[in-house]
């Protein structure tokens, strides 16, 4: 059972490992860029992951990314 009345232990940050875009251009010459991050799950939950992070960092945005996010559930 979690003790409520101590702090976690607070670790830092070692290592970020942040995958790199793939740029691809179109027929039409409109550059897109994309990351290969494995099954549409993954990809799904990552970005929903990372949305929630800019919830908390960004409280002037938090409107707009409750609502991204609930239409992401919606389609879901």
């Amino acid at each position: 059972m979690l003790n409520r009345t101590e702090a976690p232990a607070f670790n830092t940050i070692d290592k970020i490992d942040i995958k790199h875009a793939t740029k691809h251009v179109l027929d039409n010459g409109i550059e897109v860029y994309s990351i290969n991050a494995g099954s549409q799950e993954q990809q799904l939950a990552q970005l929903i992951n990372f949305l929630m992070e800019l919830i908390f960092m960004v409280r002037s945005l938090s409107l707009v990314l409750t609502k991204t996010l609930h239409t992401l559930h919606c389609i879901v």
